[in-house]
């Protein structure tokens, strides 16, 4: 259960991280005040299943696929907690 984990909060991070780059470049589908939310919500998950999917570790590479969700998905929880929340403030 823990290697599905982590290989499932892998992949998903990758989807958050292109959904995030969609919105940002391109903005097709969803105005700022959605997709934006969305995408947090999503990358929040990711983290926490993520974390959760510590438990999978066994070798250096599942270590490593941990490591790049964790890393990843903080990185992006706090850019657009910034576009949410402090964007919110001054618009």
């Amino acid at each position: 259960m823990g290697s599905f984990l982590n290989v499932g909060s892998f992949l998903l991070m990758l989807v958050c991280v292109v959904w995030f780059l969609t919105q940002v470049f391109f903005e097709t589908y969803l105005p700022q005040s959605l997709g934006y939310p969305l995408i947090f919500g999503c990358v929040v998950f990711t983290f926490i299943i993520g974390v959760v999917g510590t438990i999978g570790v066994d070798n250096w590479k599942s270590a490593a696929r941990t490591i790049s969700t964790v890393l990843m998905t903080g990185a992006l929880s706090i850019m657009l907690t910034f576009i949410v929340f402090i964007g919110a403030l001054f618009g």
